[in-house]
């Protein structure tokens, strides 16, 4: 997501078939920003999970931009680490709330706790767009049957 006006930019579930071997789809989103000369200010994550493997990692190496998360994924590694073999939480520079809100450029993010999959599970609202990663598909919702996933704290967080 970029600011026509000043190009700053933010790049929100870069999980794109990501390849941690390889990292080639990550360099295609590397490749469009850098063709674009946009600068990249945050890379954000609606959620993180075993079937969410993200590029995070690497695009913050190249850009030298910092990582955003819900603060909630601190439960999520708690509850995980010892079933995965987890050794350690991942290194993310800023954990997200609800109601925080994130300027880039002219534009304005707010954040919105929507537990599902997991209890870490956020939406972030720009303008008139819309970014729930696994919340809503478009043949339905997604999955509350995770460790701390609620089908009830779904449901409140979209019908407050």
């Amino acid at each position: 997501m970029a600011d026509s006006d000043t190009n700053e930019s933010i790049i929100i579930d870069s999980v794109a078939d990501y390849d941690e071997d390889h990292g080639e789809a990550a360099q295609n989103i590397v490749e469009y920003i850098e063709q674009h000369h946009l600068h990249v200010t945050a890379i954000l994550e609606t959620h993180i999970h075993a079937d969410h493997l993200s590029g995070c990692f690497h695009l913050s190496k190249v850009f030298k931009a910092p990582i955003y998360i819900s603060d909630h994924v601190k439960e999520v590694y708690a509850s995980w680490k010892d079933e995965f073999y987890l050794s350690e939480l991942y290194h993310f520079e800023h954990f997200l709330m609800e109601d925080e809100h994130l300027d880039f450029g002219h534009s304005h993010l707010e954040v919105i706790e929507t537990p599902r999959d997991t209890a870490s599970d956020l939406t972030f609202i720009i303008g008139d767009a819309i970014f729930v990663g696994d919340s809503l598909f478009h043949h339905g919702t997604g999955r509350t049957d995770f460790p701390g996933g609620s089908a009830e704290q779904s449901k409140l967080a979209v019908n407050p």
